[in-house]
């Protein structure tokens, strides 16, 4: 099982990235690099991740982010360029995104080479997402279980081996 490591660029996010990774632990990375820079590619180069990293792109809860005012174009401009750095830096890049922001905020055809991470929550696994075109990652629900963790957490599936 992967641990997710949201804002995985940041100074807090990083760190516990890397502690993960000693430990032996599979994580996967999101981060809009918003509040940090990409310093964590260089933190991260003596570990072996088979999972892609990913950039988180939705709604900011709460107060608004910086980012969400672009527009569409804008948007995806600068996605595509988080995934070429993340390419470059001989990592598999990926998109996580909701169906909604999939559809309005992003054109996700000129994303389509990357890999996308899809929220849709169904809360059950033998539904699948109403969204039509490929992805790699189904999140479908925020009120799963795990042994050990307090709480509710997101599940998913994959259905790519990395």
């Amino acid at each position: 099982m992967s641990i997710l490591v949201t804002g995985g660029a940041g100074y807090i996010g990083s760190h516990t990235a890397v502690e993960l990774l000693n430990e032996g632990r599979e994580i996967v990375i999101i981060d809009d690099f918003s509040n940090s820079k990409p310093d964590v590619l260089e933190k991260i180069k003596d570990y072996n991740i088979d999972y892609p990293i990913a950039l988180d792109i939705e709604d900011s809860p709460g107060n608004p982010g910086r980012a969400d005012n672009l527009d569409k174009e804008t948007r995806t401009r600068l996605a595509k360029i988080f995934c070429e750095t993340i390419r470059k830096a001989g990592y598999t890049p990926m998109i996580y995104v909701n169906i909604y922001w999939a559809q309005e905020y992003l054109n996700m055809d000129k994303l389509s080479e990357y890999d996308t991470w899809i929220a849709h929550y169904k809360h059950d696994a033998n539904s699948k997402p109403t969204y039509n075109k490929p992805y790699t990652i189904w999140q479908y629900t925020d009120k799963g279980s795990v042994n050990g963790i307090l709480g509710n957490v997101d599940l998913n599936i994959g259905y790519k081996k990395y």
